[in-house]
């Protein structure tokens, strides 16, 4: 994607930062990084357009829109190496 910006597909993991939070909790607590928005999450077989309230289980499948440069530290906080 242009100006400097990725999209991820990522799976939440058990022991990850972002498991059994509230979107609005991983931005309050500076989870994730400035410039970071969870743009969608699957669960089992539903799309849901998050806000908020939305809370991240793990297995969840969430597509993020981050900056190139913070692709490695997203990664890490929904438990992907």
């Amino acid at each position: 994607m242009g100006d400097g910006f990725e999209v991820l597909e990522l799976v939440v993991e058990k022991e990850s930062a972002a498991a059994n939070k509230l979107i609005k909790e991983l931005n309050k607590e500076k989870i994730l990084p400035p410039d970071t928005r969870i743009m969608i999450v699957k669960r089992n077989s539903k799309i849901i357009i998050p806000e908020g309230e939305t809370r991240i289980f793990v297995k969840d499948i969430v597509v993020v829109l981050s900056k190139r440069e913070k692709v490695s530290e997203v990664s890490k906080i929904f438990g992907n190496v």
